[in-house]
């Protein structure tokens, strides 16, 4: 039997399917979500409204209480441009890298790695849910300095 980690922090609420159409949308996002990943994606969903709440802790709010089936990327960003107005603003450091120096060797984290069985379905058989979040942890981990890995 597991020893409880004194770091552990359970947390419980209920949605509402029945009643708010994003209670409905998550609970199907969770229902959908084979059983020995649920508990991960459920983190992922929260800790993705916590970073959010970093930005401005008003955006998991209003984000949550309009998200309904005709939720969109067009109209997420504009509902967080109300609150962050220079969110989607393009910088020139995001728009050019860095080139690299003239005599430097190629760097090998940048190099594509050919996926395995073990990196489970690829290509059609991936759910847009599996890509997107392949494609969150990718950004996250090149935001935390980790590399494309």
């Amino acid at each position: 039997m597991k020893t409880p980690r004194a770091d552990l922090k359970k947390v419980a609420f209920n949605l509402y399917p029945g009643e708010h159409p994003g209670d409905r949308i998550a609970a199907d996002l969770i229902e959908n979500t084979r059983l020995k990943e649920r508990g991960s994606a459920m983190r992922d969903l929260l800790l993705t409204g916590a970073a959010l709440s970093l930005v401005d802790e008003r955006l998991p709010r209003l984000i949550a209480s309009v998200l309904d089936d005709d939720m969109g990327l067009e109209r997420i960003k504009k509902l967080i441009g109300s609150i962050v107005p220079d969110a989607f603003a393009v910088s020139e450091s995001a728009v050019a890298p860095p080139a690299p120096a003239q005599d430097a060797p190629p760097d090998p984290a940048s190099a594509p790695v050919a996926p395995t069985e073990a990196d489970g379905p690829t290509g059609a058989e991936k759910t847009e849910q599996q890509l997107a979040r392949e494609a969150m942890r990718r950004k996250a981990n090149v935001m935390l300095g980790g590399g494309e890995g």
